[in-house]
């Protein structure tokens, strides 16, 4: 689904006894701003001089960072709490910014 310049996917499985839901969404033809992380808080970045650079990542209670890449042309950051996780990634492709927000969740399926 498609929605204002952002492309929306979603999925649902189970396995091995666990349902996993993802949520993606995609920013085409970002701008340089803050985002939101679906309830895992937001983040703001920068451009210039044609690089990229990450100004902050504010999570919301509960949640920690457990990864973090950056290079000019790249800003990538994993977050979890507990079953939650959110995963990031900014990328600088022939001048235009595409800005990716994965957000997943596991549970236990009840009978």
């Amino acid at each position: 689904m498609t929605r204002d310049d952002v492309r929306w996917e979603f999925e649902a499985e189970t396995d091995d006894g666990r349902l996993e839901v993802d949520v993606r969404k995609d920013h085409v033809d970002a701008r340089a701003d803050t985002y939101d992380m679906t309830g895992a808080g937001s983040f703001t970045f920068s451009r210039d001089n044609g690089a990229l650079t990450m100004d902050s990542i504010d999570l919301d209670d509960g949640w920690s960072l457990t990864e973090r890449e950056d290079d000019s042309d790249t800003l990538e950051f994993e977050a979890r709490d507990g079953d939650r996780e959110v995963d990031v990634e900014v990328e600088l492709d022939d001048g235009r910014i595409e800005v990716e927000v994965d957000y997943s969740v596991t549970s236990p399926v009840r009978k």
